[in-house]
């Protein structure tokens, strides 16, 4: 038998979420199976697996220890134990800080960060096995951990994840409020001459997944606003560093497309894979950075720090290749 003590760590998951991450290798008929016999049991009781776990709750498998330490894959789980996208995903990417409440990780370009229908890889189910083989840590410490906001799948850069409950819900409320001072970096087309604040009007069809943006009012949108600052210029490109002041889905990349300067690979939006000689895979859009207001309350740990994501060493050697130079 094995008992599992909820703590702020791992609470507000559900139960069949918590099982699956700490005996990885059972597959969900092992699960299921216990469950409706009773061989695994929620403060005692039967339970189904959709209940939300709280601190203090008790979780206990009465199943041997030979079976267990088989499907907790023989320790600590690694990313090379995980099956082949997801290891693949695992090595992009990097952890740029984590404590007991928090987890904040560089996304690489090309993998979405909450899963979709289709199955596809994503950070969301990578994000514990990673963070512990970055860091060398026990998996376990970051059982809770979830991103908080989504990138686009091909944007590269700082995505936020909570731990624990009160984790979570601190950087959501933190997002909502717009507290939190985000900045990317793009490679965008043309001589972007000078800064400015791009003030519009947003919709966006999800069927199409793709945004509208206009200058005035229209049915259905939302006012965005946008700083753009020129940072570098090379051929036929500009590097922009972009502060969102509101966050909508597609914001930089559509206003950008509005602006007339699209960003550089972003083929939806007006942008084009070949720049001066340079074919890209993924649209040059980076996170650059977040930075917490001072004087927080609630985790004073964070007042007034500043997150950053190395820029990839790919969009470096684009900016290499359109003679883009002292740029981090």
């Amino acid at each position: 038998m094995e008992l599992h003590g909820i703590d702020g760590r791992t609470e507000g998951q559900k139960l069949l979420k918590f099982l699956q991450k700490a005996y990885r290798e059972a597959p969900d008929s092992f699960f299921r199976k216990m469950l409706r016999k009773k061989n695994i049991t929620l403060n005692g009781r039967r339970a189904d697996g959709s209940e939300l776990l709280k601190a203090g709750d008790e979780v206990r498998v009465f199943v041997s220890d030979e079976v267990l330490a088989k499907f907790k894959g023989g320790g600590k789980p690694e990313a090379d134990k995980l099956p082949g996208k997801l290891r693949e995903a695992a090595k992009g990417i990097d952890v740029v800080y984590f404590d007991e409440d928090f987890l904040f990780v560089s996304k690489p370009a090309g993998l979405l960060t909450q899963g979709d229908k289709r199955g596809e890889a994503a950070l969301s189910d990578i994000i514990c096995q990673a963070a512990a083989e970055k860091t060398g840590r026990p998996v376990g410490e970051f059982y809770g951990a979830a991103p908080v906001h989504r990138l686009d799948r091909n944007t590269s850069g700082l995505v936020l994840c909570g731990v624990t409950v009160k984790g979570k819900s601190f950087l959501s409320k933190m997002i909502a409020a717009r507290k939190l001072k985000k900045e990317y970096l793009a490679l965008c087309e043309g001589d972007f001459a000078e800064s400015l604040r791009c003030t519009a009007y947003l919709k966006k069809d999800r069927e199409s997944n793709k945004a509208e943006v206009r200058g005035e009012p229209f049915e259905g949108a939302s006012r965005i606003v946008t700083d753009f600052r020129p940072i570098g210029r090379g051929r036929g490109c500009t590097l922009l560093s972009a502060e969102l002041v509101t966050g909508r889905p597609h914001q930089i990349r559509a206003s950008l497309s509005f602006l007339g300067h699209p960003v550089a690979g972003d083929v939806k939006y007006g942008g084009k894979r070949r720049l001066s000689g340079c074919e890209l895979e993924y649209h040059f859009l980076h996170a650059e950075s977040v930075a917490f207001p001072e004087g927080l309350d609630e985790f004073g740990r964070l007042s007034g720090r500043v997150f950053e994501a190395a820029l990839p060493e790919d969009k470096k050697g684009v900016l290499d290749k359109v003679e883009i130079s002292g740029i981090r």
